[in-house]
This record gives C-alpha cells, structure tokens and sequence, in this order.
C-alpha cells in the first residue's frame, strides 16, 4: 500500500473522476495504491488467453469495518457481511461508473461521514451480458463472467488509461472532460450502468485440478487393466493381485474426492463441498466395513 502524490497526474484524474461521478457531496482526502501480493499476476494469467479483454475502472462501497478483511483477503463473492436480499441482480462483485452509487454502500453514517471507496481494475470477461431489470438469476448465466445493468445514463467517451498513468495501460477509463449521458435504453431502471463481477480465481485451483485428474487417470488405470485383469484371467487363485488393484482403485478414488473437495471450498460452493466431503466419508466408511468382511475370505483361498 502506497500514497499518491496529490500532484501526479494519476492522483488528478482519480479526483476528476470521483467529482464528475459523484457530484459536489464527496471530498477526496487521499488517495493509496494498493496490490495484494500474487493478485498481479492472478489477474494477467486471467486476461491473457482473452482477444479482447473488458477491462474497467470502477467503483466499489463497502462499509469501513469492511475493509480489514477486503484488504487481506480481497474482494469476494458472498462474504458473510452481505445478505441474500443485498444481491437484487444474482450473486457478484457490484461495481460501478458512478462514484455516488458506491458510497450508497459505505453506511458512511455510521463512521461520522467518513467513506472509504475501491477504484478497482476490473476484468469483466468477454462477453458481457446486458440486463435493464433487476433479477436474482442474472448470474446464473455460465457463459457469460459479467453482467451489466444498463442505466438511464452513462459515460459516452472513454480513453486510454495509459494517457494518465502507465499502470492503467490497457484500461478503459472514462473522460472526465465529458459527464455522464442518456442512454436511451428503454426499461432501464436503474439511473446509471451497474457491473456484476462472478469471475472467481485462486493460484490454488490449477493445482488442484491437476491432482483430480490424476486421481481419475489412477482410478481407470487400476480398473482397466488390474481388477479387469484379475477377474476374466484364470490367474493368481491365491487373489493377491485383486486386493494391491483395489488398493490403486481406491487411492485414485480419495484423490480425487478430496481435490474436488478442496476446489469447491476454492470457489466458494459451500453446500457441493459439503456433500462430496460426506461422500468422502462414506467411501472411506465402506471401505472400512468391506475390509473386515473381505479379508478373511481371502485369506481363506488355498493356494
């Protein structure tokens, strides 16, 4: 976390930016720059496969007690602090062109009038699905990162971000020579656009599914060609094949329920992680009972 220098060019344009999108109600105190460790790099390896990438710079609220954890841990989808009634277009980041629709969110009444604002760095995917109504299923749509619900009015002229700092290169950021416009759009019911965000990525994931898919190759690997092997071939009557295929069998089976398990904690599916962790439990339990009924019978076996 760092100041801006309240003369920079960069320091300038966020101040434009928060007036012209916020109106004569907000007075900019400081400005910090502030980049997580590892999330650079997180949200290059996001954008890079991309032809075209949408990337923002818009406006998130949150009240002050927030941001401890939004600063640790980062902006999420769902945090515990937001109820189901708050999401009126489907569970997501909510961000935004207006800097007065932000603060809306900060309950800066609580602190003494005091807010704090994020101006993030937004990737909102390509592409972007367009809504003018509020709808809990908005971001049901899996083929699509974000969605945006058009306003009444919105910034018409954009520009470069690098113009204004080498750091917002490739980013479209709006003139603030230019305020916000009509946009004609009928049966919008909001006053200005409005962006939800349901891009969710953690460095963890790729990992985890490379282990998943090792489990799964473990699991056909033993099925094919040991328990298949053991069970059509007159061979080894003594069975000592049968329980080491078992053994790679149920290996590439807790593989891959458990790297399941930990890439639905990853993003955040609480309810799927739950029952793939019971049906963990209850692979493990069967496993358990099977193996004391089996292996006497199979030490049984004359030779």
């Amino acid at each position: 976390m760092a100041p801006l220098d309240d003369d920079s060019e960069e320091f300038k344009y966020i101040k434009s930016y928060l007036n012209v999108s916020g109106g004569a109600t907000h007075e900019l105190k400081k400005v910090f720059r502030i980049e997580r460790e590892g999330e650079g790099e997180r949200f290059e390896t996001y954008i890079s496969p991309l032809e075209h990438p949408i990337r923002r710079l818009l406006w998130h609220g949150s009240p002050v007690a927030n941001y401890g954890r939004i600063i640790s841990e980062g902006l999420q989808i769902g945090p515990n602090e937001v109820t189901v009634s708050d999401y009126n277009f489907g569970k997501g980041i909510y961000l935004f062109e207006m800097s007065s629709q932000a603060t809306s969110y900060c309950d800066y009444e609580a602190s003494e009038g005091e807010a704090l604002l994020l101006l993030c760095e937004a990737a909102l995917g390509y592409p972007l699905k367009k809504v003018t109504k509020a709808s809990e299923s908005a971001g049901n749509d899996t083929e699509t990162d974000s969605t945006c619900c058009q306003g009444r009015n919105a910034f018409k002229r954009f520009t470069e971000g690098s113009k204004k700092h080498e750091n917002l290169k490739g980013i479209k950021i709006p003139d603030t020579d230019f305020g916000p416009k009509p946009t004609k759009v009928q049966e919008a019911l909001l006053d200005y656009n409005m962006f939800i965000c349901r891009i969710v990525y953690s460095v963890i994931a790729p990992f985890l599914l490379l282990r998943s898919t090792i489990g799964i190759g473990l699991f056909y690997v033993a099925y094919r060609y040991n328990v298949l092997y053991v069970t059509e071939a007159d061979v080894d009557t003594r069975g000592l094949i049968y329980p080491q295929a078992l053994k790679q069998l149920l290996s590439g089976v807790y593989l891959a329920e458990t790297c399941l398990v930990g890439m639905l904690i990853v993003s955040k599916a609480a309810r799927p992680a739950f029952l793939m962790a019971g049906l963990l439990a209850l692979t493990i339990l069967c496993h358990i009972s099977l193996a004391k009924v089996l292996n006497p019978l199979l030490y049984s076996i004359p030779p």
